[in-house]
């Protein structure tokens, strides 16, 4: 009974053709690394991100005042007061400010 070996061998070409796929795999991979953390890249995801927050942020805001029957006057007229509620806020304390740095 004769055991034989079996071996499996592969030309140079097929092993010069695994090592190139597999610089090509390495080198995209790298490229999408590099990519990713690219501080240009994470600045415009920034930014992407922020503009995203901000229309959602304004499309829930419309939501508080507009619904589809038309404009919440009752919650308008809460902006409105806390509008002027800040203002008046403001001027009053500008008012004692002056007051106080001519004394």
């Amino acid at each position: 009974m004769t055991t034989e070996k079996q071996t499996t061998e592969r030309s140079l070409t097929e092993i010069q053709a695994d090592i190139d796929r597999s610089m090509r795999q390495i080198e995209d991979s790298l490229a999408g690394i590099i990519n990713q953390v690219h501080p240009k890249a994470v600045a415009q995801r920034t930014v992407e991100d922020a503009k995203a927050f901000a229309a959602d942020q304004l499309t829930s805001a419309k939501a508080q005042v507009k619904d589809q029957y038309g404009w919440r006057v009752d919650r308008l007229a809460l902006v409105a007061g806390a509008v002027v509620g800040v203002v008046t806020f403001v001027v009053a304390v500008r008012a004692l400010g002056k007051r106080s740095a001519k004394a």
